[in-house]
């Protein structure tokens, strides 16, 4: 299982969905216009394991997370709340990937680093501009430019793989 919390365009869910066709991924976005964007651009990449949703609630996660499942979030902030206190043993399995807003929610990747790193390891990497590519050369300098950055505040990403692994069945 993947879920996508804030998935927006779809563009991480519908990539999952096509790089394992096998899993289960779900895209969560409040937005409907974002959910119908994603409904189309899974529909334009022939991708049927994929279930477009609304809000994903802390009680979601807690109750539904598990070993073999990946969390993917970019939810501009609410991962403070998302990944609250409050907390499951079940996302002690759980590999989870989550972009960090400092900006809009001070203290976040302290709380989170903090309150997982008892059950995981924990990395953070930075965002980073990408350099530019010899597949951009069509654009003129400013716009190849503009379009090899992120244009946002410069957030963290983290890495959470558990530190307990169930043993395989053979």
């Amino acid at each position: 299982r993947v879920w996508d919390v804030g998935a927006k365009f779809g563009y991480y869910a519908v990539g999952f969905a096509r790089l394992w066709p096998n899993a289960k991924v779900t895209a969560f976005d409040t937005d409907p216009w974002a959910r119908a964007a994603t409904r189309k651009l899974a529909q334009v990449n022939m991708v049927t394991n994929l279930q477009v949703r609304g809000y994903c609630t802390p009680k979601f996660l807690s109750s539904n997370a598990g070993k073999q499942h990946l969390i993917f979030t970019d939810c501009e902030g609410f991962e403070g709340k998302l990944f609250g206190e409050r907390q499951s043993a079940s996302l002690k399995l759980t590999t989870m990937i989550i972009e960090l807003h400092d900006d809009q929610c001070p203290g976040v990747t302290k709380a989170i680093t903090e309150r997982f790193a008892p059950t995981h390891t924990v990395s953070i990497q930075g965002s980073r501009e990408w350099p530019e590519s010899e597949h951009l050369l069509f654009l003129p300098t400013e716009l190849r430019s503009l379009a090899s950055r992120e244009l946002r505040a410069k957030n963290q990403w983290a890495l959470l793989t558990p530190r307990t692994q169930l043993p395989r069945c053979s």
